[in-house]
């Protein structure tokens, strides 16, 4: 059932960079000063490639999970905005090989919901002629919906799973690995290939893998997996809580990976994405398990930081029900969200165009970030404000956007109706809640204008808001940039 919720935002045109008491906040924003444009394909889903057979727990009548029947799960990823997802996991390495059934039930939901994908190939356990048999076939039949293939998923673990006799280390990693793309090159000779597609705790197996296939024309991205808030084993719902609405994010976990993976990227001339990323590595006994609103505010804050970096895509890897699940299926048989998916779905209302500069200026030090990207006639503000607890501070948030100079502003909010960190229900973006059963009704909801480049906003604590300045007028259009080496 559709729950709306009414916040009183006030905007206020002011004369001076500056905000009434108790918390003021200042962002100047340069939109004369085009930054990175925003993957148009930014993924945001980690699948298992179990989850393409039939009859895997697939909550659809024709026996696929991924189905262009399923139009519960189309119509969702619709509301959330999923622009594409990977399939891959540990599952890719096992003893399921999708048949040719199950590879048309998958694409033939990607293609109604208009998704594209990164589609992994079993290496621990497969074999070369398989490999390049699968390949031709997607190739073939689905390349439109296709961003590349990877082989393997986490090789670097391989032997301490046992998954793999023969690879042990990055050499014999590499040369079970060109085996493979050697097979599926010469089956397929455009194909793209992301690589390494390597566990978090090896950052150096990209370099190596970058080096070795430099000048290679068909790998086209560099594959990651990234887990910054590291083991959730033993932590309490406070813990996990307090991890994900930590400012060390933002401030040393997020610039020590991309100094690591980005400057890589950036060496070899290669675009990079994050084909699984989770705030905690499992085990974890919580319910709280991206179940509470502090992972919607997590997810929010990581795609727009990563967007912001470079990185074409942020996939959260996840299913239905259980680790990691963003989404689930109530007793009616409905898809429902978990909240952390109302983070992916304010990303998409405001976090596509080209990323503008922003400086912030806080003199009371709020955990608080915020972004602005512009897309066409419309700049788009998120400000994120983590604080929490009993002591938790709103914030008076003063926009000087200069280059701008008038223009209507609205707000779309992302709230849990408590104000509660801990919630695992109770929250919505733009006035309505999200699931699979119908059309998302959120609204965007007008609040003032922009007078001589200025507004001001309201954020509560434990919310975020996605403001839309629209119509504005500047002195020089910025033009659009593209990161270096897009893979589409």
């Amino acid at each position: 059932m559709r729950r709306v919720f009414s916040i009183l935002v006030s905007v206020a045109c002011l004369s001076a960079c500056a905000a009434p008491a108790p918390s003021p906040v200042c962002l100047t924003i340069d939109t004369r000063t085009s930054g990175l444009a925003t993957s148009p394909d930014f993924g945001v889903f980690s699948f298992e490639t179990v989850s393409l057979q039939y009859g895997s727990k697939n909550y659809n009548p024709d026996g696929y999970f991924f189905s262009p029947t399923n139009t519960q799960l189309i119509a969702l990823f619709h509301n959330l905005g999923v622009k594409s997802l990977r399939i891959g996991g540990d599952s890719v390495d096992a003893n399921y090989i999708p048949s040719t059934r199950d590879i048309d039930s998958f694409f033939g939901f990607a293609r109604v919901a208009g998704i594209k994908v990164i589609y992994s190939l079993d290496l621990a356990g497969g074999k070369p002629d398989q490999a390049a048999d699968a390949a031709k076939y997607i190739w073939r039949h689905y390349r439109t919906n296709v961003i590349c293939l990877a082989i393997g998923n986490e090789p670097d673990e391989y032997k301490v799973n046992g998954q793999s006799r023969a690879i042990t280390n990055f050499p014999t990693f590499m040369r079970a690995w060109k085996s493979f793309a050697s097979a599926v090159t010469s089956a397929v000779p455009d194909v793209k290939i992301g690589g390494p597609d390597n566990d978090g705790k090896t950052f150096s197996w990209d370099s190596r893998f970058a080096q070795a296939e430099r000048g290679s024309a068909n790998v086209s991205c560099l594959l990651y997996h990234y887990k910054p808030l590291k083991s959730a084993k033993g932590k309490t719902d406070e813990e996990l809580i307090a991890g994900e609405l930590s400012s060390e994010l933002d401030a040393s976990n997020y610039p020590s990976c991309y100094h690591e993976i980005g400057g890589v990227a950036q060496d070899y001339g290669l675009p990079y994405r994050f084909t699984e990323f989770t705030d905690f590595v499992a085990p974890a006994r919580t319910g709280l398990r991206d179940y509470s609103f502090a992972a919607a505010l997590f997810a929010l804050d990581a795609l727009h930081w990563w967007s912001a970096h470079g990185c074409l895509g942020v996939c959260f890897h996840t299913g239905i029900h259980g680790f990691h699940a963003d989404f689930f299926v109530d007793p009616k048989a409905d898809y429902q969200l978990y909240p952390i998916s109302y983070g992916i779905a304010a990303f998409d209302a405001g976090g596509f165009g080209n990323v503008m500069p922003l400086t912030m200026t806080d003199p009371d030090g709020l955990n608080l970030t915020a972004y602005a990207v512009r897309n066409d006639a419309n700049l788009y503000v998120t400000i994120i404000n983590k604080e929490y607890g009993a002591n938790a501070r709103g914030a008076v948030i003063t926009i000087n956007a200069n280059g701008f100079a008038t223009g209507s502003v609205a707000a779309m909010f992302l709230v849990q109706t408590n104000g509660d960190a801990m919630a695992t229900d109770g929250v919505m973006l733009g006035g309505a809640s999200i699931s699979g059963a119908g059309p998302w009704v959120g609204q965007w909801t007008p609040v003032g204008t922009l007078a001589n480049g200025q507004c001001s906003v309201k954020v509560p604590a434990v919310s975020a808001v996605v403001l839309r300045i629209s119509g504005y007028s500047i002195a020089r259009q910025p033009s659009g940039l593209v990161a270096s080496g897009q893979d589409r």
